[in-house]
């Protein structure tokens, strides 16, 4: 079973300090007004009531308050279980001090060390004395028989050379827990001085590795780095602060100026990865180098993984991993789905039958239409993202009657989107194979932009049963008009068709995406397509800009071209290839049932859950207020229903009506013709009101052709023999 994590609640009590170190973050924040007792002990109350397990009390410096005894003391009492301070250890030089805190119910202390000598320490706190205070405070603390003292030294220019000699301080006095933290320079002192504080990684790392080395040797298995990228650690992986901190807590920070409740998801806002990271078999589990670095110093540091060290395969591996994996998140019975009794009623009418997975917008192609162009750049959180499909699985499932369910199997569908899927690698397999355990026979689908493919991954998704679907928007001019790789000039359509052996290409659906450009080359880029081998073609209209009327019509008079060509073919008794994208349009046509409600859900990098994954390319301020949670019900910020409203049919009702309800109102919105990803656009854009009217009007006259060429093909299709044979998987 999966262990629950720790909630770990780090409550910053003012950030007034006896020292004044050059490096501090919160060097800027001095002059805030001190908390007040009041506020403090309401928020302790707070945190018990949250059900924390530890609270760690920070500053500034927290042991300068005249009320810290009681704030001990108050935490204490409510039942937390470990109350710890991180402290530059001044107050703790006299020794009836630290008796009376450690009397009032502290459980443990992290002294920050920053110097092997009081030159080097007092030089960086910019308090002369502070270093033999902190020893002594060490030395009381000891003396006094607390068991749990712990150390952390910042990793900077003044002091990374000396990293071994702390290393000796800290093994001396048996210090179980040590931090090697490389500093960082979001903002604050680093980031005002950064050339005089900040070292390369490349320079420190050898000492930081030197330094955990001295507690291994020591038997102090508990040091380790914080902030650093994997590729520096390829032996000391074990001792990654990161890794650690994502398997055994959740954690919250709560400040004067700001509360962060996800503080170890949040970290990829201010930290990133660079170009050589995303061939990295560890850039899953990697979380870079602070922005302000890399902007600093490039990104000509970083060193891949070519393959997953064997010493982490196990390491990387959380319970909760292990337990979707081998299939653990069903009991009893075979196949039957664990859902607790809250959630069967929700459960019975699950209202979603396409999941999408979107691991991030890290991609190899810069495509002109893309609407990830300015997506937040996220990490794949991997164990996050298997919980959700796991969820998302087992509700569908439970959807199904039991006569229909016996082999574990569902009407829902996984797509894995980007960016580009494959750069997740290794990720990306565990993902299917996962999804594989829990549903042996649900469609499975990556949609990829064609240029990583190789003979490893056709075989793997031959294996595993997986469809492939790739972007591809027609002759060489065209394509390559419009997307382009991001590091060199090479020709995107050259490398997709060099990457696509012609004996695999009839397998794979390529979707074309037709710009205002390239409106009149409609039919003759998919029979050029189809000339190359593909036999499953759909065609989308670029939905990110605006349409001018006379690009509209030409569009207009292609569709209707290409519409009576392809049936020409068809009534003639053969088709080139089939369309691909004719999914709910066909079953309509065909009197089958369609939900006239938006039926997809979108799982982001950081494994939560969305009505549309167009909502992913807003900012993530944007986007918070539309994530959906599953409590028995699906639960959302935004939910209420157009009628209260008493909204009537404009621009401004039906942008208000995407992002008020879980899904497109107002009619089946086809997804090759919806008009999500332009509400999504527009909100972010900082424009005249008149101007987003001009952009969606546009839109929706792009989609009327869409929907009308696609609902004329299924009707007329449908008469066919040989087009109701090509298409039969549809309907």
């Amino acid at each position: 079973m999966q262990k629950t994590k720790l909630k770990k609640i780090v409550l910053f009590t003012g950030y007034a300090c006896s020292n004044h170190c050059r490096f501090c973050i919160d060097a800027d924040k001095r002059n805030l007004p001190s908390r007040s007792t009041a506020e403090l002990i309401r928020e302790i109350y707070a945190a018990a009531a949250k059900g924390a397990d530890i609270l760690e009390m920070i500053g500034g410096e927290s042991t300068m308050r005249r009320d810290f005894r009681m704030l001990v003391k108050t935490a204490k009492k409510l039942g937390i279980k470990e109350v710890l301070c991180a402290t530059n250890g001044r107050a703790f030089a006299d020794k009836e001090y630290a008796r009376s805190v450690l009397e009032a119910g502290l459980d443990s202390v992290i002294f920050s060390l920053h110097g092997p000598s009081a030159k080097i320490h007092d030089m960086l706190t910019e308090a002369p004395g502070s270093f033999d205070e902190l020893c002594r405070g060490i030395e009381n603390f000891m003396a006094l028989g607390c068991k749990r003292i712990y150390g952390n030294t910042a990793v900077v220019k003044q002091n990374f050379r000396f990293l071994p000699e702390i290393a000796k301080i800290y093994a001396r006095r048996r210090f179980t827990n040590v931090e090697y933290i490389f500093v960082d320079p979001t903002y604050g002192g680093a980031f005002n001085d950064f050339d005089a504080i900040v070292p390369k990684i490349s320079e420190a790392a050898p000492f930081i590795r030197k330094a955990i080395d001295i507690g291994m040797d020591a038997g102090l298995t508990q040091w380790k780095a914080r902030y650093v990228p994997l590729c520096h650690f390829p032996e000391h992986l074990d001792h990654i602060s990161e890794i650690n901190e994502r398997q055994l807590y959740v954690s919250e920070h709560w400040a004067q100026d700001f509360i962060n409740e996800d503080s170890i998801g949040s970290r990829n806002i201010s930290r990133r990865k660079g170009i050589p990271c995303k061939s990295c078999a560890l850039a899953s589990v990697c979380e870079g180098l602070w922005n302000v670095y890399l902007d600093h110093y490039g990104e000509e540091e970083m060193n891949p993984f070519t393959e997953m060290p064997i010493q982490m395969k196990k390491r990387i591996m959380s319970i909760a991993e292990q337990d979707i994996i081998e299939n653990k998140c069903f009991s009893g019975q075979k196949n039957k789905p664990v859902i607790t009794k809250e959630e069967k009623e929700f459960a019975s009418s699950f209202p979603f039958a396409h999941l999408t997975v979107f691991p991030g917008p890290a991609c190899n192609l810069s495509c002109s239409y893309c609407y990830l162009r300015k997506a937040p750049q996220e990490n794949a959180d991997g164990p996050a993202i298997l919980r959700g499909i796991a969820e998302f699985i087992n509700f569908a499932k439970a959807d199904m009657p039991a006569s229909n369910n016996i082999n574990g199997d569902c009407h829902a569908k996984i797509t894995f989107l980007g960016g580009e899927p494959l750069l997740q690698g290794r990720w990306l397999k565990k993902w299917i194979l996962a999804a594989r355990k829990l549903s042996p026979d649900m469609p499975l689908r990556v949609f990829t932009n064609g240029t990583l493919l190789n003979q490893e991954w056709f075989s793997f998704f031959e294996k595993e049963n997986v469809s492939i679907a790739l972007s591809l928007d027609g002759r060489k001019a065209c394509n390559d008009q419009f997307r382009h790789f991001k590091n060199n000039g090479q020709s995107v359509y050259d490398a997709v068709l060099a990457s696509v052996p012609q004996n695999m290409r009839a397998g794979i659906d390529i979707c074309s995406v037709v710009c205002p450009e390239t409106a009149s080359l409609l039919e003759d880029n998919l029979f050029h397509i189809a000339s190359l081998g593909f036999g499953a073609i759909g065609w989308a209209p670029d939905m990110s800009c605006f349409w001018p009327d006379e690009s509209l019509s030409v569009l207009n008079e292609s569709a209707i071209s290409f519409r009576k060509k392809y049936l020409s073919y068809a009534a003639s008794g053969s088709l080139p290839f089939r369309i691909s994208n004719m999914y709910e349009t066909l079953a309509l046509a065909a009197g089958k049932p369609v939900s006239e409600e938006c039926d997809s859900l979108a799982l982001s990098a950081a494994g939560r859950f969305y009505p549309c994954d167009k909502l992913l390319s807003l900012p993530l301020a944007a986007r918070a207020g539309h994530e959906l949670v599953f409590k028995g019900k699906l639960t959302c910020l935004s939910e209420k229903e157009d009628n209260e409203k008493g909204y009537v049919n404009s621009w401004l009702a039906k942008r208000n009506s995407f992002f008020e309800n879980l899904s497109c109102r107002g009619g089946k919105f086809y997804c090759n013709a919806c008009l999500a990803g332009t509400l999504a656009r527009l909100d972010g854009l900082s424009l005249p009101e008149c101007e987003k009217k001009k952009i969606f009007e546009s839109q929706e006259k792009l989609a009327d052709i869409v929907r009308r060429e696609l609902s004329l093909m299924a009707e007329e299709g449908l008469k066919i023999p040989v087009f109701r044979k090509a298409h039969a998987y549809s309907i």
